[in-house]
C-alpha cells in the first residue's frame, strides 16, 4: 500500500460521496408518495420488469440515468483511494463501487414498485450501474490531471487562467451534447436528417419571439464568450494569425459545434445558434486583444456605483418578465390558499413530468437567471473586497431570497405556478458566480501587480535607473500583454 498526494480533501471526498448518494436517491424516488401496495406483489412486479433496451426513444432517458450516478461513482472511488496507490488497491475499490451503484439502483427500482408514475426496469438499472462505473473510472483518470491542476492553482498567474478557460471550454461542449443521447446507426442519421430537428436558419418548433427565447439566445452568445478568449490566447503566438484567420476559425468551429447537436437524438442545429455562437467567439477575441483584468477591473471600480444603479433596475425588470410574464396579477386570498394547497414543495417535482431535454433546460434557464445576480453582489463589494467566503455565502443568500420573492409572487399571477427547484438552483448560481468572479480576480490582478513591484529599479542604483528606464517601460507592457490578458 503506497501512500500518495491527493487533488482533493479527505472530507470533500467523504461528504460527495454521501451527498452524491443521497442525489441519486432524491432523484429516483421522487414523488415520495409511496401506495399499498402487498410484499409479494412488489416481489412479483420486480421480478417481471422489462429488460428491453433503451431503444431510440428511451435512450435519454438512458443516458440521465448514465450521467446521474457518475458523480457517485466519481466520489465514492475517491473516497476509497484517497492517499493509496496501486493496480491492486484500485481494482478493489472499482468492485466495491460497482457494488455499491448496483446495490443502489436494484434497492431504488424495487421501491419504485410503491410509486405513482413509476416502473422498474432493467434498462434503468444498467445505466444507473453503468454510470456508477464510469464514474469511478474518471477519478482514475483524472487523479494526476486534477492534481497537476491544483498545483497550478496554487500559484495563481496567466497559465492558471488559462486553465480555467480550458475546463470551461470542455464544460461548454459537455454541456451542449447533454444528455448524449448519440445517434448508432446509419439508419438514425438519415431519420436525423430528414427531420425537423434543423434549419438553415431556425429549425421547425423553435422559439422566435418572447423574452424567455431572447434570453436562451442571449445565453448561447454570452456562453461562448470565454471560449473566444481562449482561441485568442491559443493562436496569438502563430506567425501567421490575423483577423482573417480568427474570424474564419471561429465561424468553422461554431459550425462544427452547431452540427454536433444532430450527432444526439435530442439535439437541434440552427443557423441563427451558429451565428451566435461565432459571434460569441469573436467578441472574446477582441476582449483578448484589446481589454487587460487590470484595465477592465480599474473600470470597473471607477463605474461600479453607476453600472449598480442601472444594472440592477434591468436586471429586475426581465427576472419578472421571465418569471412573471409581467402579470396579469390578482390580490385573490382564496385563489392563492388554493394554488398553495395544490403545490409539490419537493424541488424538482415537477422536472419529473417533462422529457429528460426539457428538464435539463428548464433547470438551465434557472442557473442562467441567478448567475447575474453573482455578479452584481461582487460588483457591489469590489471597491471594498470582501473575503471569498463571505461574498460566496452573501450571493448565495441574496439569490434564495430574491428566488423566494419571485417563485413567491407566481402565487398572484394567474395561471403560473411556483418552482422549488428554484431555491436551490439560485443560490447554487449565484454562489457559483461570485466564486469564479472573485478567483479569477485573483489569479489574474494580484500575480500581476507582484510582478509589476519586482521589475522597479533599485533607488541605490540611479545610474542603472536611468539606464533601463526604457527597458522597464517595454518589460512593463509586455507582461501586461502576456501576464495580465485574458
Amino acid at each position: 500500500m503506497m501512500h500518495t498526494r491527493e487533488p482533493l480533501a479527505f472530507r470533500t471526498c467523504v461528504i460527495g460521496a454521501w451527498l452524491s448518494l443521497g442525489f441519486a436517491l432524491y432523484l429516483t424516488l421522487l414523488p415520495f408518495e409511496f401506495g399499498e401496495v402487498s410484499l409479494e406483489e412488489a416481489w412479483s412486479l420486480y421480478r417481471d420488469m422489462s429488460l428491453q433496451g433503451p431503444g431510440t426513444s428511451g435512450r435519454a432517458q438512458f443516458m440521465a440515468n448514465v450521467m446521474m450516478f457518475m458523480p457517485l461513482g466519481f466520489f465514492w472511488m475517491a473516497w476509497l483511494t484517497h492517499g493509496r496507490d496501486g493496480p491492486v488497491w484500485r481494482l478493489g475499490a472499482l468492485a466495491l463501487v460497482a457494488l455499491v451503484g448496483l446495490a443502489t439502483t436494484a434497492t431504488v427500482e424495487f421501491l419504485q414498485v410503491w410509486l405513482p408514475y413509476r416502473h422498474p426496469a432493467g434498462a434503468d438499472i444498467a445505466g444507473n450501474f453503468l454510470g456508477a462505473v464510469v464514474g469511478a473510472l474518471m477519478w482514475w483518470g483524472l487523479r494526476r490531471p486534477m492534481l497537476n491542476w491544483r498545483s497550478q492553482l496554487a500559484n495563481p498567474g496567466r497559465t492558471t487562467a488559462i486553465a480555467v478557460l480550458i475546463a470551461y471550454a470542455i464544460l461548454y461542449v459537455v454541456i451542449g451534447l447533454a444528455p448524449f443521447d448519440l445517434v448508432l446507426s446509419t439508419a438514425e442519421w438519415s431519420q436525423r436528417l430528414g427531420s425537423s430537428a434543423w434549419g438553415l436558419w431556425v429549425a421547425d418548433g423553435a422559439c422566435t419571439s418572447g423574452l424567455r427565447c431572447i434570453s436562451e439566445l442571449g445565453l448561447t452568445l454570452a456562453a461562448s464568450v470565454p471560449v473566444g478568449i481562449l482561441l485568442a490566447y491559443g493562436l496569438r503566438r502563430l506567425p501567421y494569425a490575423n483577423w482573417a484567420l480568427l474570424l474564419t476559425l471561429a465561424a468553422l468551429l461554431a459550425t462544427l459545434l452547431e452540427a454536433l447537436n444532430l450527432a444526439t437524438l435530442s439535439g437541434i442545429a440552427e443557423g441563427r445558434s451558429a451565428v451566435l455562437r461565432g459571434t460569441g467567439f469573436i467578441v472574446g477575441m477582441l476582449l483578448y486583444a484589446y481589454l487587460s483584468p487590470r484595465q477592465a477591473m480599474h473600470a470597473l471600480r471607477r463605474t461600479a456605483l453607476p453600472l449598480l444603479v442601472i444594472a440592477a433596475p434591468l436586471y429586475g425588470a426581465a427576472l419578472l418578465a421571465l418569471n412573471h410574464d409581467l402579470g396579469p396579477y390578482h390580490w385573490d386570498r382564496d385563489a392563492v390558499a388554493a394554488q398553495w394547497d395544490q403545490l409539490n414543495l419537493w424541488p424538482f417535482y415537477y422536472h419529473y413530468f417533462v422529457g429528460e431535454t426539457v428538464a435539463m433546460r428548464s433547470a438551465a434557464l434557472h442557473v442562467a437567471m441567478y448567475l447575474p445576480l453573482g455578479a452584481l453582489i461582487w460588483l457591489a463589494q469590489i471597491r471594498r473586497p470582501l473575503d471569498a467566503r463571505r461574498l460566496q455565502w452573501l450571493a448565495a443568500l441574496g439569490a434564495l431570497l430574491v428566488a423566494l420573492l419571485v417563485e413567491g409572487g407566481k402565487l398572484l399571477v394567474v395561471g403560473l405556478r411556483p418552482d422549488p427547484a428554484s431555491l436551490v438552483l439560485a443560490p447554487a448560481a449565484a454562489w457559483t458566480m461570485a466564486a469564479i468572479l472573485h478567483f479569477m480576480t485573483h489569479i489574474t490582478i494580484e500575480p500581476a501587480a507582484t510582478g509589476r513591484r519586482r521589475v522597479q529599479p533599485s533607488a541605490s542604483a540611479p545610474g542603472l535607473a536611468a539606464r533601463s528606464t526604457v527597458n522597464t517601460e517595454r518589460s512593463q507592457r509586455e507582461q501586461q500583454r502576456d501576464e495580465l490578458q485574458f
